[in-house]
C-alpha cells in the first residue's frame, strides 16, 4: 500500500516536470526585457523610453515615482528631479522577464530668471513713466498695468535691466484693449541706464498699432506683432545683445489724430528672460 502510494507520487511529479518543460518549449522563446533612455532637451524632467525587448508583446512600466504605463515605448515627465528606479516587465509567449534601471538621474531645468522687476505689477515699484505728448497718460498699477488717456498722448513706461553680451532674450506679455483708434504700443530697448530726455525714435524691437491691425488686441504681445511704421521688429519678441550691461526696457504708448484707447489698455505678466 505504501509502496503503491510512493510510486504514484513519483509518477505524478515526473508528469508535472514534463508538463512544465513542454510548456516552455511549445510556447516560444523566453522574453528578454531591455530599454534605453533619452532626456528631452527642452524639458529635462521628461524622459523618452525606447523599448528594445525581445520576444515580448506586452509591457508594464514602473517609473519609480508611483506612476506606470503599458505603452511599448512611453515618454514620461517627472514632477521633480531625483534618482529613480525604473522597472520594465516584458511578457511574451515564453513567459515574462524584468529589466531594471536602478538609478535613473533626473535633473530639473534651471529656473526661469525674469530680468524685469515687478513684472506682474503687484506694486507701484520699479516702473517709471515719462510724458512726451500734449496730454498726460494715467498709469494705474494694481495687479496689472492700465493706461488711460484722452487727446494726443505719447508716454514711455520703463525700468533699468541688465543683460549679458552675446545672449538672446525673449519678451512676452499679455495686452488687452478694445475700441482702439490711431494708437500704438511698442517695446523698446535703449542703451545705458539714463532715462531718455525726448521721445525715443530708435531702439524698437516689437510693436503694434491700429495702422496694421484691427481696433482691438487681446493676448500675448508677440502674437500681435506688426510692422505698420516700417521699423524693424524682433521675431517672436526675441533680441540678441552685442554688448552687455545696463539697458532701458520701455513700453511706448500713444494716441494721435483724434484717436482713442477706449476704456484703456491693460498689460500684465511681463517676462524678459535669456533663452540662449
Amino acid at each position: 500500500m505504501n509502496k503503491n502510494r510512493l510510486l504514484a507520487q513519483w509518477f505524478g511529479a515526473l508528469m508535472l516536470l514534463v508538463t512544465i518543460v513542454s510548456c516552455s518549449d511549445d510556447d516560444g522563446p523566453n522574453p528578454k526585457g531591455s530599454f534605453t533612455t533619452a532626456i528631452d532637451e527642452e524639458n529635462t524632467l521628461t524622459v523618452r523610453f525606447t523599448n528594445t525587448s525581445q520576444n515580448a508583446s506586452e509591457y508594464t512600466w514602473d517609473f519609480g515615482d508611483g506612476t506606470s504605463s503599458t505603452e511599448e515605448s512611453p515618454a514620461h515627465t517627472y514632477a521633480e528631479g531625483g534618482v529613480f528606479k525604473v522597472i520594465l516587465i516584458a511578457k511574451g509567449n515564453g513567459g515574462s522577464n524584468e529589466y531594471i534601471n536602478f538609478a535613473l538621474p533626473i535633473t530639473p531645468p534651471p529656473p526661469i530668471v525674469n530680468e524685469l522687476a515687478n513684472a506682474d505689477f503687484e506694486t507701484n515699484d520699479n516702473w517709471e513713466i515719462l510724458q512726451f505728448g500734449d496730454n498726460d497718460v494715467t498709469m494705474t498699477i494694481d495687479g496689472e498695468l492700465k493706461l488711460t488717456a484722452s487727446g494726443n498722448v505719447n508716454s514711455f513706461i520703463y525700468q533699468v535691466i541688465e543683460v549679458e553680451a552675446g545672449k538672446k532674450y525673449q519678451f512676452t506679455g499679455e495686452i488687452t484693449g478694445n475700441d482702439l483708434n490711431s494708437t500704438w504700443i511698442e517695446v523698446y530697448i535703449l542703451e545705458g541706464e539714463t532715462a531718455p530726455a525726448s521721445d525715443p525714435s530708435s531702439g524698437m524691437f516689437l510693436g503694434w498699432s491700429t495702422w496694421c491691425d484691427d481696433a482691438s488686441i487681446d493676448g500675448n504681445f508677440t502674437d500681435a506683432e506688426c510692422n505698420g511704421s516700417g521699423s524693424a521688429h524682433g521675431k517672436n519678441g526675441i533680441i540678441q545683445f552685442d554688448t552687455g550691461g545696463k539697458k532701458i526696457f520701455g513700453i511706448k504708448a500713444g494716441i494721435c489724430c483724434g484717436g482713442t484707447w477706449g476704456d484703456g489698455i491693460t498689460m500684465d505678466n511681463f517676462l524678459f528672460t535669456a533663452i540662449e
